[in-house]
């Protein structure tokens, strides 16, 4: 059996393969709200972190309503590209590296997916995906 984190109402569990949900202890009634690997459709959404590297800016953009955060880079290059990563309920040895990412194809920026946010911390990294150097990284919000 593998339990899976939740955040919220729902926990997931896998048992011989099937995912099942199940409410968690306490949780108040509310339609769930997964962002996990979806497109970002928030209204509210604030930078909440940022970091340069020479002409590149990347982004780690927030969504309050929605508790939901991903990543953007400006002003980049074609092969230049942007990941975003989640630490669990701020514990920096329990880290996701890398759960999101997005390369420029065209033109200077790109985004991620966006993914959970809620409880988590998340950063955002720029990179170049042909050398896979990190150019610099945003602070964890």
């Amino acid at each position: 059996m593998k339990v899976l984190r939740a955040s919220g109402v729902l926990a997931a569990l896998v048992v011989s393969g099937v995912m099942v949900a199940a409410p968690v202890a306490g949780a108040a009634e509310a339609v769930p709200r997964s962002c996990d690997g979806g497109q970002p459709i928030a209204t509210d959404t604030i930078t909440a972190k940022s970091s340069t590297y020479g002409s590149i800016i990347v982004e780690l953009r927030y969504s309050p309503s929605y508790a939901c955060a991903w990543g953007r880079i400006r002003g980049g290059r074609v092969g230049d590209g942007v990941f975003v990563s989640r630490q669990w309920n701020g514990n920096p040895n329990d880290v996701e590296y890398n759960i999101g990412s997005a390369n420029i194809t065209s033109g200077s920026d790109v985004y991620t997916a966006w993914f959970d946010d809620d409880g988590h911390k998340m950063s955002a990294c720029a990179k170049n995906d042909s050398t896979q150097t990190v150019y610099t990284c945003t602070g964890w919000y």
